[in-house]
């Protein structure tokens, strides 16, 4: 028995599927974002400064104070040391770790929605702790189809 479709951007797609699922179906699929910020965080820094970015292809969703998402380092912090989290510009929450190596996020209690374009940017505090070493992390969010 034959298989008939056709060629998508260079993919073979079977009739009746799309190039991420069924054909004509709109909801969302997984959507995760992982980076890792190496070795120690300086106990004070002049300004402010990004210590990640990362540019969206497609439209993403990430729920309230980031639900479900993890960051941690690999020896704790010893004071409150809080990352902030901007939406190209502007400060939409932050990545707090508080005398542990594991963190908390917030948004203000809102969704967060990013565009093709957009960036996600991690800034690092100016008052850092200088014991927080080696953090990783993951957003959890929805690529809106």
């Amino acid at each position: 028995m034959a298989i008939s479709g056709t060629i998508i951007d260079g993919v073979f797609v079977p009739d009746g599927q799309g190039p991420r699922g069924p054909a004509g179906t709109s909801g969302s699929l997984a959507y995760d974002i992982g980076g890792f910020i190496p070795g120690q965080m300086p106990s004070s820094l002049p300004t402010t400064i990004i210590v990640f970015a990362s540019r969206f292809t497609r439209d993403v969703t990430f729920p309230a104070d980031f639900a479900s998402s993890v960051a941690g380092g690999e020896t704790a912090s010893t004071s409150v040391m809080e990352f902030v989290i901007k939406k190209n510009t502007t400060a939409i929450g932050g990545m707090t770790f508080s005398v542990s190596d594991e963190a908390v996020f917030n948004t203000g209690g809102l969704e967060i929605d990013f565009a093709p374009g957009d960036r996600l940017i991690i800034e690092a505090p100016v008052g850092g702790d200088g014991d927080l070493t080696d953090v990783s992390f993951t957003f959890k969010g929805q690529e809106v189809i």
